[in-house]
């Protein structure tokens, strides 16, 4: 098989293409795959329209945005750009499987390196009735207002913990229609007393800080509540809207009437079923939040340098040794996580576990098993359309109360499993390799 390019960047947003303009500018062809219509991950989110988002956000990533997007222009002619593309993964000769969904076809490369670049997946707190119409996610809901340029209508409850709620809740009010409540499930004030380090540490990200003050100047303007250590205990629908059972660690009940309910319980690396190591003879590297999430601003650096490893190895030079660049930010994000330090969702056996295969707590308590893969099998957790993405850190939680520990990436076993996404039998069989731009088909 012939190869279209040196290096595949899965992922176009802020990590992937300052990784590809790297190896570009060292003389590398890139593939650079995007699942989305256009580039820029979940925070550069474009307009349905394909324009960029009239939601505001920091300047400084605009400023950071616009330079990539001017090198990805700049380096066209070594960076190929395909959109609406998923990777599935790379059969036992190297040969990586993307799925194009604009052509219906599996197309196939076969590349001496990838960089994963995938961001981070969202957690959700499994609480009763997380899984129904109306609630939704903070980030979500935060990409539903960069790709319309509007809010959702009806009443709205923030109920999370974090400051991504505070961002969503401040977004919310400047489009028109701020929510009626961001529900915070930590207590950010009691545990900066517990742990005062972590005072100085969010001084290591002094930038984010004040993008935060921001926000809740926002959320002040539009009288929006900010109430801490409130948790929500259930919800439930009733005559077509959401009925939100909330209390706090004093045991103080309350209820919230909304249309939708916005959930939020942090971020975690969306690296479900990507190689650590080498693989089949290709050199791997991970950049951004799919390697650690650090934010934005460590994602652009960290794809920089693991482009220059992935360049160095090509060219079989040693990987030059890079101080480490992101003390800083593993500080304030360590403080951030004391900062908002909260108690662990209460899940009853009616809860869902895995929405799609409609597992409950009761029925993992129920079988009583005795290892991940058994679960996995008999169980059904992790075999739905996510493959675990939202489900397996669940159920590892849930099995604890049974003696049974594992991690969340246990259920998928020793071995890589491809493909790794969702892809149609016709798009299989249709596959065939991926061809060089402009180059003629045969007759």
């Amino acid at each position: 098989m012939s190869s279209v390019c040196d290096v595949l960047v899965v992922g176009a947003g802020p990590a992937g293409v300052a990784a590809a303009v790297e190896l570009a500018s060292r003389g590398v062809q890139v593939l650079l795959v995007e699942q989305r219509p256009t580039a820029g991950g979940a925070i550069h989110r474009a307009a349905f329209d394909g324009q960029p988002s009239t939601v505001k956000m920091p300047a400084r990533h605009k400023r950071n945005w616009a330079r990539l997007r001017l090198a990805l222009e700049r380096h066209a002619d070594r960076i190929r750009v395909l959109t609406e593309a998923v990777f599935l993964g790379i059969d036992g000769h190297g040969v990586c499987l993307i799925d194009h969904r604009v052509s219906n076809q599996v197309k196939l490369v076969k590349p001496k390196a990838i960089v994963f670049a995938t961001g981070a997946i969202e957690r959700v707190p499994h609480v009763p009735g997380w899984d129904l119409s109306g609630v939704v996610t903070a980030g979500g809901l935060q990409v539903q207002m960069k790709e319309s340029g509007q809010a959702p209508r009806g009443r709205i409850l923030i109920a999370a913990s974090g400051p991504l709620p505070i961002a969503v809740g401040a977004q919310l009010a400047a489009l028109g229609n701020a929510p009626v409540a961001v529900l915070e499930r930590a207590r950010p004030l009691r545990n900066l007393l517990a742990h005062p380090a972590a005072l100085l540490g969010l001084m290591a990200g002094p930038r984010q800080l004040v993008e935060a003050l921001g926000y809740f100047r926002v959320l002040m303007r539009a009288k929006v509540p900010y109430r801490t250590g409130i948790r929500v205990k259930a919800v439930r629908r009733e005559n077509d809207r959401l009925v939100v059972e909330t209390t706090d660690d004093k045991g103080n009940d309350a209820q919230y009437v909304v249309d939708t309910l916005v959930l939020h319980d942090g971020l975690a690396r969306n690296d479900r079923g990507l190689p650590t190591v080498d693989v089949h003879g290709i050199a791997v590297a991970r950049a951004g939040d799919c390697n650690e999430v650090l934010g934005a601003d460590a994602a652009i650096t960290e794809g920089r340098k693991a482009a220059q490893r992935i360049a160095s190895r090509l060219s079989g030079r040693p990987v030059e040794p890079h101080a480490d660049a992101f003390d800083l930010a593993r500080v304030f994000q360590q403080s951030l996580a004391n900062w908002f330090e909260k108690p662990p969702v209460d899940m009853t056996d009616e809860t869902i576990v895995c929405r799609c295969e409609r597992v409950t707590n009761g029925n993992l308590a129920s079988m009583n098993f005795q290892s991940p893969r058994e679960m996995r099998l008999v169980g059904r957790v992790g075999m739905g359309l996510c493959q675990g993405r939202f489900c397996a850190h669940v159920a590892s939680q849930s099995t604890q109360a049974q003696d049974v520990s594992f991690a969340a990436a246990d259920i998928d076993g020793a071995s890589l499993r491809w493909p790794i996404r969702p892809v149609s039998i016709k798009a299989l069989a249709a596959a065939e390799e991926l061809e060089a731009p402009n180059a003629p088909k045969a007759l």
